[in-house]
């Protein structure tokens, strides 16, 4: 049946009903027919962040308290309204409506003006908009927030949005509560969709050493978090003081090797000296004892077509879930595996790198 046809089918039952429109109606301008979409001309994608997030789409900047997550997050959106680069990384211009949800207003603007002087930025009127919310959230519901934001983005013709930070406008549902935070994200999604915008996100880590956790699960509340957002930049402790490895996740761009940067006041530096790997461990934690060959070998027919759950992976390997998960991010970070969907769902699967390291493995045997 053509979609026209499904058209007059619903018009025609909607007459049967007494005219009132079907539910669903409102949603058939929306179907698309695969014969139409794989003829299309699609445009290239437009990368906001080279490498880091796509136009229209949700970023998820996740680190630990007090770990300069704020002045790096200023930093990207200065340079977004700007287009000069961020972490050495070239962006798209686009006018940008800050969120503040916490900081005082006069603590912003004192970042703001600190960050466009050490990056040399003299600040274009119209491009970078500061809306201070703190305290003024009370009594209004999640829904009623989001369409103020939409409304300030349309009239000020933002292309991004960030919410600083995201927790404060949560203020409905519970944090680890994957239903809540279902509900909590598809009026987010309003803002990618209604205003159009790219929407950063800040977010905080839960408490504890998280070097052993793959990034996504470092994020505190719900994994429906983690797998909701299409892209995240991970920050976590180095062993250096003031310095973090960074891990970047996205659907849509090329993957991104995990790097290190450094907090030197008041913006973020790359540290290409620094190995990703020598992350901060929680103290008094065991030495690692499993051969990395040896758990790539374990999954030896994994592939794309056929990955493997970390509980699967753990069972084969014989060692508990908890520990295989803190070599998830080494094994990663090596090229020897990647991961196929998201969340609850996400499976893991040997690259070739990571085939010729079991092969190794196998043969010392």
């Amino acid at each position: 049946m053509q979609i026209e046809e499904l058209e007059a089918e619903f018009r025609d039952a909607d007459n049967v009903n007494g005219g009132g429109p079907a539910e669903a109606d409102s949603w058939l301008p929306a179907v698309e027919d695969a014969a139409d979409i794989i003829t299309e001309k699609l445009p290239p994608v437009v990368e906001i962040v080279q490498g880091i997030v796509a136009e229209q789409s949700k970023l998820v900047i996740g680190s630990g308290s007090k770990s300069f997550k704020t002045w790096l997050t200023l930093d990207m959106a200065l340079s977004i309204a700007h287009e000069v680069p961020c972490l050495a990384r070239e962006t798209t211009r686009r006018r940008v409506l800050y969120v503040n949800l916490e900081l005082k207003p006069q603590s912003f603007k004192r970042r703001l003006q600190t960050v466009a002087k050490a990056k040399g930025i003299a600040v274009d009127r119209g491009w970078f908009l500061h809306l201070p919310l703190r305290g003024k959230l009370a009594g209004l519901t999640v829904f009623e927030i989001v369409c103020r934001i939409i409304r300030l983005a349309e009239q000020f013709k933002a292309g991004v949005v960030v919410t600083d930070p995201i927790y404060k406008l949560n203020v409905e549902g519970e944090e680890n509560n994957s239903r809540d935070q279902t509900v909590f994200f598809n009026q987010l999604d309003r803002i990618t969709t209604e205003a159009g915008c790219t929407l950063i996100l800040d977010d905080h880590f839960s408490k504890g050493n998280q070097s052993e956790k793959d990034p996504l699960d470092a994020i505190r509340g719900s994994s429906a978090k983690g797998g909701d957002v299409d892209a995240a930049m991970v920050l976590r402790k180095h062993e250096v003081e003031g310095c973090f490895r960074v891990d970047i996740i996205h659907r849509e761009l090329p993957p991104v090797e995990p790097f290190c940067i450094g907090w030197k006041f008041p913006l973020m530096e790359l540290r290409p000296d620094l190995d990703p790997d020598a992350m901060k461990k929680a103290k008094g934690g065991r030495p690692r004892t499993h051969d990395p060959q040896k758990l790539v070998a374990a999954i030896m027919d994994a592939t794309a077509e056929n990955p493997v759950s970390i509980s699967a992976w753990a069972k084969a390997a014989g060692i508990k879930r908890q520990t295989l998960s803190g070599y998830v991010p080494g094994l990663r970070a090596k090229g020897w595996i990647q991961t196929a969907g998201e969340g609850n769902h996400a499976r893991q699967y040997l690259t070739e790198a990571g085939r010729e390291a079991a092969r190794r493995h196998l043969e010392g045997e």
